[in-house]
C-alpha cells in the first residue's frame, strides 16, 4: 500500500473521485508480409466512474475541426458543405467503450459510410504468471490470454489500480501498461497519465458524421458484415442511391459530378486496399 500511495502522490494523482487519461503508444504492421513496415499512433484510454473510452487522440482532434467546420456552415445556411480543407490526422477510426461495472464493451467501427456499434460479450481469461518487470514508472506483472484469434502478453500495475486497458482489454488486477500480440504486430504501451476534471463525462464521439441511426448489432454479426465489406465495399452507398435516397455531390466549382463513376473508381480503390488487409487486430474477423 505504501509503495501505491507514494507513485500516486509523485504523479499528483488522488484516487477517490478522480477521472483519468492514459496515452499509449499504438504500434502495429499492417501487413504480415512486410513486418518490417510498422505505424504508429497515439492512443487515448478515458476512465471515469461510469466506464471508460479509447480512441484516437489524432482522430478526436480531426473529427472535432470537420464538426466545428460542419455546424459553422450549416448556421451560415450553406447548402453546400464543404470540409475539404480541413486535414484529416490519425488511421485508426475504431473507439472502443467500456461500461462499468459490468465492463460491457462496444467497438464503434466505420466501414463504407456507415457507423457500426458492435456488443462484445466474450469473457477474457487471463493466466497471471510471476514475472515482473518495469514498464516505465510502474511496477508491472505479465498475464497471457489467447483473444481475437492472437494469443497475447500484459503487463499490469496493481500500482495503477483500475482493471481496464487498452483496446477492449480489461480483467486483471490493475491497470494494463502494455500488452503485446505473441508476434509482436500490435504493441499498446502506456506513455502518459494525467487526471481530467473531476465533472468530465464521457460523450459519443463529437463528429460531424455522427448518426443516431449507427447500426447495432453482435460482433458475430459484424464478422459477416466486415468480410463482406471486403468484397463489396460501396455496398452501403450503392443501397442508399437504389433504395431511393438521393445523393449528389459537386467538384469545388459547384459542378455536379457522376455518381456512379464516383463509386466505381472508390470500389476499386478500395478493393485494392482490402486485398491488402491481412493482419488487422482481431485476426479472426478474417477467417
Amino acid at each position: 500500500m505504501k509503495t501505491i500511495i507514494s507513485i500516486f502522490l509523485l504523479l499528483g494523482i488522488s484516487i477517490s473521485g478522480q477521472n483519468y487519461r492514459f496515452t499509449y503508444d499504438f504500434t502495429f504492421t499492417r501487413d504480415s508480409l512486410q513486418m518490417d513496415k510498422t505505424d504508429s499512433e497515439r492512443m487515448v484510454l478515458d476512465i471515469t466512474k461510469k466506464g471508460s473510452r479509447f480512441y484516437s487522440e489524432d482522430v478526436a482532434y480531426s473529427d472535432s475541426l470537420m464538426n466545428a467546420e460542419f455546424q459553422k456552415q450549416i448556421r451560415g445556411n450553406n447548402m453546400n458543405i464543404n470540409i475539404s480543407g480541413i486535414e484529416q490526422k490519425g488511421t485508426v477510426k475504431l473507439i472502443v467503450e467500456k461500461q462499468y461495472p459490468k465492463y460491457e464493451t462496444i467497438l464503434i467501427n466505420t466501414l463504407g459510410g456507415s457507423i457500426y456499434e458492435i456488443s462484445d460479450d466474450r469473457k477474457m481469461i487471463w493466466k497471471i504468471e510471476n514475472e515482473t518487470k518495469k514498464i516505465g514508472k510502474f511496477l508491472a506483472q505479465k498475464a497471457t490470454t489467447s483473444m481475437y484469434g492472437r494469443k497475447w502478453i500484459a503487463w499490469f500495475s496493481t500500482e495503477l489500480p483500475f482493471p481496464d486497458g487498452p483496446y477492449k482489454f480489461h480483467g486483471l488486477p490493475g491497470l494494463i501498461v502494455k500488452i503485446e500480440s505473441s508476434n509482436q504486430s500490435h504493441v499498446f504501451e502506456l506513455k502518459g497519465v494525467k487526471t481530467l476534471p473531476k465533472d468530465y463525462e464521457l460523450k459519443k464521439q463529437n463528429s460531424a458524421f455522427a448518426s443516431s441511426n449507427n447500426i447495432a448489432m453482435d460482433y458475430k454479426r459484424y464478422k459477416k458484415t466486415f468480410q463482406n465489406y471486403l468484397v463489396n465495399p460501396v455496398s452501403s452507398m450503392r443501397s442508399m442511391s437504389s433504395g431511393g435516397s438521393v445523393i449528389k455531390m459537386t467538384d469545388e466549382n459547384g459542378k455536379e459530378m457522376d455518381l456512379n463513376k464516383i463509386m466505381r473508381e472508390e470500389e476499386e480503390a478500395q478493393k485494392k486496399a482490402n486485398a491488402k488487409i491481412n493482419n488487422i487486430i482481431e485476426l479472426e474477423n478474417l477467417k
